[in-house]
């Protein structure tokens, strides 16, 4: 995933996953950077991504989605399949530095 993106992946027992991706790109003046397409590879366990943006949802089967994002902004995204709360476990997230 590009340096400029930050994920984070929101899970509540008896709810669906979910993944805040935003872009942290910004500069000062309003409009200076323009909107850019982004590639979003989940783990495997991903079968089906879906895109909620306002009063529709936009379905993506697999596990990569393409997403547009202004900078500064965000996508909410609903993740499904198999095995998904894996993906908000300590070792997932945590792991020793090697050196």
């Amino acid at each position: 995933m590009d340096s400029d993106l930050i994920a984070g992946i929101l899970m509540k027992p008896g709810r669906r996953a979910l993944a805040m991706v935003v872009d942290c790109r910004v500069v000062k003046t309003l409009d200076a950077l323009p909107e850019r397409e982004a590639t979003i590879r989940f783990a495997p366990c991903v079968s089906r991504v879906r895109l909620l943006e306002g009063g529709k949802a936009i379905v993506s089967p697999g596990s990569t989605v393409r997403l547009k994002l202004e900078a500064g902004a965000g996508q909410l995204l609903e993740i499904q399949g198999h095995d998904v709360a894996t993906l908000a476990d300590r070792a997932a997230i945590y792991r020793r530095a090697s050196f």
